[in-house]
């Protein structure tokens, strides 16, 4: 099992305006029930905000993210990226790293 699942990206972001914001999400779920089926969801995020966090146009490399796994028993991890605001700006990604730690 793992205790620590590690997302690090490099990213550019364009038309991203004042109050848009980037965030990396973790979807954990667990097997309660010993049945093979997700019995509960663990959501986490880690955001990142325009003006405040990175501005447009600009690479970012190594930015990282460390999440806790706090059930020995995950059965599943997702790693999603969601962009919200009015800018209608986009997030590039060159490069996706995630590792699991014990």
């Amino acid at each position: 099992s793992f205790s620590t699942l590690t997302v690090t990206i490099s990213y550019q972001t364009i038309q991203m305006a004042h109050g848009d914001k980037f965030c990396i999400d973790l979807l954990s779920s667990t097997d309660n029930n010993n049945n093979g089926l997700s019995s509960s969801w663990h959501h986490e995020e880690e955001c990142y905000e325009f003006g405040v966090d990175f501005e447009n146009g600009f690479w970012y490399d190594d930015v990282g993210v460390e999440f806790e796994l706090e059930e020995e028993d995950t059965t599943s991890l997702s790693v999603r990226w969601s962009v919200m605001g009015g800018g209608g700006g986009d997030l590039l990604l060159d490069w996706v790293k995630v590792v699991a730690y014990p």
